[in-house]
């Protein structure tokens, strides 16, 4: 089969069309999944219980640094922790090496 010069434009544009459909919906799918909340993961779960009770925790940074205080907020992304001082601090969640309740 031999496509006409017309046949090839209208197959280009119809692909450029496509491929840019295709674009957006996966980038768009990748964004929500940046930005959603997954409140069915249990880590979520667990650090959600740790803000509502008020609960002070030992979060350790992958660079060995100990950070204590209350969990204040979180999103995909952060966990804000509060100091006995209020002093917050915000930590990127790749940078966690753990976070459990603080014992006595």
């Amino acid at each position: 089969m031999i496509l006409s010069k017309f046949d090839c434009h209208f197959l280009k544009d119809e692909l450029s069309r496509i491929s840019y459909s295709l674009f957006c919906l996966v980038g768009s799918s990748l964004l929500k999944m940046l930005t959603e909340f997954d409140t069915t993961l249990p880590s979520i779960r667990q650090v959600q219980n740790l803000i509502k009770q008020t609960t002070p925790v030992e979060l350790k940074l992958v660079t060995q640094d100990v950070l204590t205080g209350k969990v204040v907020w979180q999103d995909p992304q952060c966990i804000c922790i509060a100091d006995e001082n209020s002093q917050q601090t915000t930590v990127w969640k790749q940078a966690i090496a753990y976070i459990k309740p603080k014992t006595s």
